[in-house]
């Protein structure tokens, strides 16, 4: 599915644009491409600069030397005049990371693009475009690759992306070997569903480490002390969600620690922790039946656990259709991991597929009709409508689940 260039991101390919042989015009085409590719690293930078200085716009010109492999050997500004040091540095950061094989050659390359940032108005405050936004494809998640390159995070679901949410939703990606330091999130709870990999997890009892599984999830409650580490030889590919969300502003910022307390080791023992990582492991959960046999529902943490949230893994066969309802206290929130469907909320209708994120706030009327087999993590905060996949299809609905005509 195609999407459109985010908001900031206006490629002026002047040059391609005044190219006068094929060869030239082919190069422009692809050069855009591949910079369509990498617009989420341009919209997190960007995100990075605008909350330290809103308004920035302007163009900046780039040039990349391009090996024979795809990869980037060297990239540096010729010209800024957006006047932002966190901005350039950011961005050549993310640059220097990429690999662009539609653009490489039997020799280096060297190609010089200008990017023009240029904000709407609506923009300027962060979160006033976005504020009731219901699909965030990953592409468009921010700020993407942190200071050092060992990890990208992508804040998808977030005050800042849809406004006023129970939880927050981040797909987070650890280089192999990369671990986070030993860290407390004192009033949220913290869910990791671990989309690929393994992830070795302790906490600050000292206790041995524990290893969590493509398919499982990890659960922190409010002060439970954790550190989090992908295996040497992969990386780790993870659904983060936060309830309430706040944490993952450090994303956004590295200055903002709210809701987020590092754990010093050599104070570790001397700490009291109120609770340990728990970790689900996927098959030793029941897959439920739903859709008249053409889905099912592995209930990973439900309101019964904790009830603040509960997490399901959904799988939906290709034309099955979940009928128009709403959840009446419980916020809903999705990442597609396959597939693709139309989803209708609030009578509006949107495209989705593997990749995006969706949030429906509670109260609201939505169905999904299922296009290609899907599967999706699936996340009510708070918990509740996920007890109804427990009990066998009647027409009365459980109280938090309400179907309408």
């Amino acid at each position: 599915m195609k999407r459109p260039l985010p908001f900031f991101l206006a490629l002026a390919l002047a040059g391609a644009a005044r190219a006068e042989s094929p060869d030239e015009r082919e190069m422009g085409r692809l050069l855009q491409e591949e910079l369509r590719a990498h617009g989420g690293d341009v919209h997190g930078c960007y995100g990075i600069a605008l909350a330290e200085r809103a308004g920035l716009s302007g163009e900046v010109l780039f040039r990349i030397h391009v090996a024979t492999d795809g990869g980037i050997i060297r990239a540096e500004v010729l010209k800024d005049q957006v006047n932002s040091g966190r901005l350039t540095d950011c961005l050549i950061g993310a640059i220097r990371r990429w690999r662009v094989p539609k653009l490489a050659g039997s020799a280096t390359q060297q190609l010089v693009f200008p990017l023009v940032f240029k904000p709407e108005e609506a923009a300027q405050k962060p979160g006033a475009k976005d504020a009731g936004r219901v699909v965030v494809p990953l592409a468009e998640g921010a700020p993407g690759p942190l200071p050092g390159g060992k990890i990208d995070a992508r804040v998808l679901i977030d005050q800042l992306t849809v406004g006023k949410t129970n939880a927050s939703l981040t797909r987070l990606t650890l280089k192999q070997g990369t671990r986070l330091a030993l860290h407390q999130h004192p009033a949220s709870i913290e869910i990791f569903y671990v989309v690929k990999g393994l992830a070795r997890i302790r906490d600050g009892f000292g206790g041995a480490q524990e290893v969590a599984e493509t398919g499982d999830l990890i659960l922190h409650a409010p002060g439970a002390a954790h550190s989090v580490e992908a295996a040497p030889l992969a990386p780790l590919d993870l659904i983060q969600i936060f309830v309430p969300g706040g944490p993952e502003q450090a994303y956004r910022d590295s200055t903002n620690r709210t809701g987020t307390v590092a754990v010093q080791k050599k104070k570790a023992r001397d700490a009291t922790f109120i609770a340990a990582p728990q970790i689900v492991k996927a098959a030793a959960r029941k897959a439920y039946p739903i859709l008249g046999g053409k889905g099912t529902a592995t209930l990973l943490m439900d309101q019964a656990e904790i009830p603040q949230a509960s997490l399901q893994r959904l799988e939906a066969d290709t034309g099955a259709t979940i009928p128009q309802h709403l959840h009446e206290t419980s916020d809903e929130i999705l990442f597609i991991l396959a597939g693709r469907g139309e989803l209708t909320v609030a009578g509006k209708i949107y495209p989705v597929a593997a990749g995006d994120a969706i949030r429906i706030p509670n109260a609201t009327l939505h169905a999904l009709v299922v296009l290609e087999k899907i599967s999706a993590v699936q996340c009510y905060a708070p918990g509740g409508p996920e007890q109804r996949f427990k009990a066998p299809p009647s027409p009365a609905a459980t109280p938090d689940t309400k179907r309408r005509p």
